[in-house]
């Protein structure tokens, strides 16, 4: 399980918040990062290879997802534990990607 994508990528948000800090870290071939933006709201980025692939807000309790980069799908299993870790189940992650038109 400590090898897992999930677990990777859950820790690494975990680590981002108790350090106040932007974390990385090498996931297969892939460079993973999170970043923290504390306010009212929190807004909690999660960067693949550099680039910007998901952005969630959180306030109190409450999280939901702000964007979600729709050109590389192979994100997706990126994205999906990092918003389960903010606390959104997998169900409202896909639906999000429903929900976004197909650019031709």
């Amino acid at each position: 399980m400590t090898n897992s994508i999930d677990y990777q990528v859950m820790k690494l948000v975990a680590d981002a918040y108790m350090n106040n800090t932007t974390t990385c870290v090498l996931c297969g071939a892939d460079l993973l990062g999170v970043t923290i933006k504390k306010d009212n709201s929190d807004l909690i980025y999660l960067f693949v290879n550099n680039h910007q692939t998901a952005t969630v807000k959180v306030k109190g309790t409450r999280s939901h997802i702000i964007s979600i980069d729709q050109q590389c799908l192979d994100n997706i299993k990126y994205i999906i534990p990092f918003a389960k870790s903010l606390g959104l189940p997998e169900s409202t992650t896909l639906r999000c990607f429903e929900k976004v038109p197909e650019v031709i």
